[in-house]
């Protein structure tokens, strides 16, 4: 059931993206990660599948590292004081998080079917 919910969650969060400047890009991330989850809850899903997700996103969200630093170095203007980016830190770190959501709910889905593997090897 909670597979369910977060896959749910992650559709949601996809759904909400037709707004932002590069809608496509986030709809299809949050997207995958939604169907990962929601795929999950009836049958195993591989965790190669997975790794290459994590690794892709991960790689993503290392090139956003440098700007980053560059919000901290600029004593981290606030991000959520507006709903449109006004300044380019604003789009920046919304999509740096967005990619660590993405990259946490990968990260679960991994250990969850790494349990579901175990169990079924008993």
């Amino acid at each position: 059931m909670a597979r369910i919910i977060i896959g749910i969650l992650f559709i949601a969060f996809a759904v909400v993206q037709f707004n932002d400047p590069d809608p496509w890009l986030w709809i299809a991330a949050y997207g995958i990660v939604g169907f990962m989850y929601l795929v999950s809850a009836k049958k195993p899903i591989s965790r190669a599948v997975i790794l290459l997700l994590i690794l892709a996103f991960g790689i993503v969200a290392v090139l956003y590292i440098p700007n980053v630093i560059n919000w901290v170095n600029e004593d981290m203007p606030s991000i959520v004081g507006e709903m449109k980016a006004t300044s380019p830190h604003i789009e920046w770190m919304r999509e740096f998080l967005g990619l660590t959501i993405c990259l946490l709910g990968l990260g679960w889905l991994y250990h969850v079917e790494s349990a579901r593997i175990g169990k079924n090897e008993v």
